[in-house]
């Protein structure tokens, strides 16, 4: 794997981790009254867009570096990775640009059909079907960490992965009933741990990739006498 798209590929993999872990210390902010508006959700939101780019970033990077026989799942992945930033962008953006300066100028009724009710909105869910899709992304990923030495790294995506599926079901307060949906939460919940571990461990793997000899390197060495 080239320098550069090992450089590219930690670099994304620490903003990634970054980000999510500023969503979820500006969220708690914001639930306990700390963070006020309109920086909450102004503050959250924007730390949630910049993850949405780093992680498309990091997983175009190990689609890069992944071994030949596993790029279809790598290249799955990505693609859904984009589906994932695609969804949020939208969501963030309208909330960020238009939500939230509305609401801030007491245009309520204009704002309405596109704030971010976590009882249930069209917001929320685009919100929840993209943060499955993430979730989705790194499960694909997964096989591609096929080493003894990448065992951790590809258990991690595959705790995100399975966490996934709770992340979805948390986003449907209308679909389940009370006494399971706070069990579905506090799994959900896992993510906050889940997400961080698995971008931390793709920056450490991607700078085991940039120190390793690159395959060209590799015959070279071993065809001098």
């Amino acid at each position: 794997m080239a320098r550069s798209a090992s450089a590219l590929g930690r670099w994304s993999a620490l903003i990634a981790a970054a980000s999510s872990l500023a969503f979820t210390v500006t969220g708690v902010l914001g639930l306990v009254g700390a963070l006020r508006s309109p920086w909450n959700p102004v503050i959250p939101d924007a730390a949630s867009f910049i993850l949405a780019i780093s992680f498309v970033v990091m997983m175009a990077c190990l689609y890069e570096s992944a071994p030949r026989e596993a790029r279809a799942w790598a290249l799955s992945g990505l693609a859904i990775a984009i589906l994932y930033a695609a969804a949020v962008s939208i969501v963030y953006m309208t909330i960020i640009t238009f939500v939230t300066p509305s609401l801030e100028r007491g245009g309520s009724a204009l704002a309405a059909p596109f704030v971010f009710d976590v009882n249930g909105s069209f917001m929320q869910a685009v919100d929840g079907l993209g943060y499955f899709f993430q979730c989705l992304a790194t499960l694909f990923a997964a096989p591609m960490f096929a080493a003894v030495a990448q065992r951790w790294l590809r258990r991690a995506f595959v705790a995100n992965g399975v966490v996934g599926f709770f992340v979805l079901f948390s986003y449907m307060p209308l679909v389940f009933p009370s006494p399971l949906y706070p069990v579905i939460e506090g799994v959900a919940a896992l993510w906050i741990l889940t997400l961080p571990a698995a971008a931390l461990l793709s920056a450490q793997y991607f700078r085991a990739a940039a120190s390793a000899p690159s395959s060209a390197q590799a015959v070279v060495s071993a065809v001098r006498p």
